[in-house]
């Protein structure tokens, strides 16, 4: 509390100066701080990053022996006549036995020749507790050095197992171990070869970490597979110790660790080849003598910078109060009082809160707040009160007891958007609203709208609905369309809804005005359209049953995937269009809002026509000078691309239903499987199944699955005990006879002859052999 009230009782001079000082010190001692602490932990840093440059080179090159040895363990396995020999057992009594085990013997000289001789090869025949080794010769199972391995092993089929020096008592070599065969459930026998420990010592001390630094090798299992003793070597990590910890999860490991009561900092490189762990040590006491040089050195630095600073900071502060003094002393006595900060802090506090005001203000005249509630208005989303309730703060009211909603648009939008630039149209729109406003001012009320480029909505208020409120609102409309295109040098269309009593029912007038422009393509453009107008005409109602009946026509073409004939229903209309449009105006309006229902058809079935188009859609409609060149662009382009991707997408898409079904064929062909049966479970049609299966397989449903059928009853009349009568009933035949026909049909011969022959002629073969 003391030092609070001191530092309120000292002047903002004295205050300048003190903070100065403070700014001035305590961040070049926390740089210092910084740096010192950075220092230690670049000189730990690039010991890591040198170790991992080091233990990559190791890992690399214990990798690529590794790799060779077990590629060569492969090789060997694998090899034909290993296996046979393996099979066969060492037998001096058996012909075939005796050459197995000549050709295996020359076999594995060559490999050990191949090689280099860098190991040794033993075979061990686990059928007939045998081993042979080009090293210990021939002897029996439990005579050999590595029985206890061998018994307790278990085969890997993903790969080789590797076991260090030193696992087994008296244990000096590299062992790799594999079953034989390589891929068959059942163990024959094993493989093993036996490398000199020379050979990776060799790669191992070829390492250079520095003096008192030590390497280490650890395997998958936590056992020590190389390390600078040979008594480590071969022992597995305690899960009390430290480094067994840091084996398991290095990033998560933190401080150092203790071996022979000495800190060592740890880093490590994990091969993903077999998951080898390489590990070097580094004794602490070498990381903090460098960082220990590096921060004294900082301390100095750090030290000279702060009497500079503080140097600064005196005559800075002094300079930084001058103009302080200056604006201050523009101030009354009365108003600059004794601080002068104070008054300087009063007065900006004053212009603040003014401009705050302001900002308010204005954002409360904003004109997009306006129409977002008039917009809430059009759609029916607010009541009267909610209307109300809203539109106060932005000083907005719709005054009279009818509403006529009026929807003006531009009667070519796509040639207007592409003339002027968003902020070009944008300018324009505020300019016809306000021309608006101003014409019809003199009716109760009038707002505005623009939800579109090229649109603007308005709602005139009046106090009555009769003839002469009705003129007068045609009137100013007709006005207007003279005054657009006059000002703004483009035609216009207007379209008027019928008086509404209230404003809850401004939806009900924006919608039948959105529903009346649809009738500019008609009437043409510059021009008044209301119910009357449409009602009264006897060739918008021909033309409204005309123009429904084809685009329900074509869009159902077009979803059912009948392109050709949805092309040839727009050339028929395309002939008919004249008798009811005299104008090109009207008929570009009119292919425009089809092509929009196009896309929106093609966008529910999970197209985008844009994409499939060089061209913007609309730019070829709007260019077009006759009606000929708007056909060919829909048969010779627009047609054709929709045809294509949609044939792209029906070929993948019955590509991938027809290996479903054909794995469900194979999956329930012992069932009373049915062309309908496998429709029902796919959710389509059996016609579609049927078609789309010989288009891709060349044979119908049926064929295929009596094909399947018939190749599953010669695999088990050949390879099965079963009868003729259980293959029957797996099969789903009615009775033996059904059967033995449709498999005489697919084969030549009946069930039982195929049988006889096959059995025959194996037993022949067996014979001969």
């Amino acid at each position: 509390m003391q030092s609070i009230r001191f530092l309120k009782q000292i002047s903002f001079k004295r205050k300048l100066l003190m903070y100065s000082l403070l700014l001035s010190v305590i961040p070049v001692t926390l740089l210092g701080l910084i740096s010192s602490y950075l220092a230690g932990s670049s000189v730990q840093e690039e010991v890591d990053r040198n170790h991992r440059i080091i233990l990559k080179q190791i890992e690399y090159q214990m990798d690529g022996i590794l790799k060779s040895l077990e590629a060569s363990s492969l090789q060997i396995a694998s090899d034909r006549t290993v296996e046979k020999s393996v099979h066969l057992g060492i037998s001096l009594d058996q012909l075939e036995a005796l050459e197995t085990t000549l050709d295996m013997k020359e076999i594995i000289r060559q490999y050990r020749s191949y090689n280099g001789t860098l190991f040794n090869i033993s075979l061990v025949y686990n059928r007939f507790n045998q081993v042979y080794s080009n090293h210990y010769g021939m002897q029996a199972l439990t005579d050999f050095p590595y029985y206890e391995l061998i018994h307790f092993s278990k085969p890997q089929y993903t790969g080789a197992m590797v076991v260090p020096p030193y696992t087994y008592p008296q244990q000096k070599e590299f062992l790799l171990l594999r079953p034989v065969p390589v891929d068959s459930p059942e163990q024959e026998g094993w493989l093993m070869l036996h490398v000199a420990p020379d050979i990776i010592y060799e790669v191992f001390q070829s390492a250079s970490l520095g003096s008192g630094r030590k390497l280490l090798v650890i395997d998958e299992q936590g056992r020590i597979v190389l390390g600078s003793s040979t008594k480590e070597i071969g022992t597995r990590l305690a899960p009390t110790d430290d480094l067994y910890r840091f084996w398991l999860n290095p990033s998560s490991f933190e401080g150092t660790y203790t071996y022979n009561q000495e800190a060592y900092h740890l880093s490590s490189e994990k091969s993903s080849f077999n998951n080898w762990t390489y590990v070097a040590m580094t004794p602490q006491s070498e990381l903090t003598a460098k960082s220990d040089n590096i921060r004294r050195l900082t301390w100095i630095t750090v030290g000279v910078l702060i009497g500079l600073w503080m140097l600064i900071s005196i005559i800075g502060s002094r300079r930084l109060y001058f103009p302080i003094q200056r604006l201050a002393g523009k101030f009354s006595d009365a108003e600059r009082g004794a601080d002068d900060l104070k008054a300087l802090d009063v007065y900006l506090s004053k212009v603040l809160t003014t401009n705050e005001r302001l900002r308010v203000q204005w954002q409360e005249q904003l004109p997009h707040l306006k129409e977002s509630v008039l917009f809430k208005l059009l759609r029916g989303e607010m009541t009267e009160q909610e209307f109300a309730a809203h539109s106060a703060p932005y000083h907005l009211t719709l005054q009279g007891s009818r509403f006529y909603v009026c929807a003006l648009e531009v009667d070519q939008p796509v040639p207007f958007r592409q003339k002027y630039r968003s902020k070009d149209r944008s300018l324009i729109m505020y300019a016809l609203s306000k021309l608006i406003q101003e014409i019809c001012e003199e009716l109760r009320s009038c707002v505005t709208l623009t939800p579109n480029p090229g649109q603007v909505v308005y709602i005139l208020g009046t106090e009555q609905e009769d003839e002469e409120t009705w003129s007068k609102v045609n009137e100013m409309n007709r006005l207007i369309r003279e005054k657009v295109r006059e000002y703004f040098q483009y035609t216009i269309t207007v379209a008027i809804s019928d008086p509404h009593p209230s404003l809850a029912t401004i939806s009900v007038g924006y919608e039948q005005a959105l529903q009346l422009l649809r009738y500019r393509f008609l009437t043409g453009g510059d021009t008044i359209i209301s119910r009357e107008l449409v009602e009264g005409s006897t060739a918008i109602r021909q033309f409204n049953c005309f123009f429904a009946n084809w685009q329900r026509m074509i869009l159902s073409s077009i979803a059912e995937g009948e392109i050709d004939r949805a092309q040839e229903q727009f050339s028929q209309m395309m002939d008919d269009v004249p008798q009811f449009m005299a104008n090109m105006e009207s008929v570009l309006g009119l292919i425009a809002y089809l092509l929009g229902e196009i896309d929106q058809c093609l966008h529910d079935k999970g197209y985008d026509l844009h994409d499939w188009m060089d061209d913007p859609l609309y730019m070829n409609i709007y260019s077009a000078s006759t009606l000929e060149e708007i056909r060919q662009w829909f048969c010779d382009e627009l047609f054709p691309a929709i045809q294509r991707q949609m044939e792209q997408s029906r070929q993948s898409r019955q590509s991938i239903l027809i290996h479903r079904v054909i794995d469900y064929i194979h999956e329930k062909f012992e069932t009373d499987l049915s062309l309908q049966q496998v429709a029902d479970e796919f959710q389509c049609s059996p016609s579609l199944i049927s078609r789309s299966f010989k288009e891709e397989k060349g044979v119908n449903f049926v064929d295929y699955l009596i094909h399947y059928r018939m190749t599953k009853a010669k695999e088990w009349l050949a390879h099965s005990d079963l009868s003729i009568k259980e293959i029957t009933d797996r099969l789903c035949y009615a009775t033996t006879q059904n059967f033995s026909r449709v498999f005489k049909q697919s084969t030549g011969i009946p069930p039982g002859k195929y049988r006889e022959q096959y059995r025959k002629g194996h037993s022949s073969d067996r014979l001969h052999f």
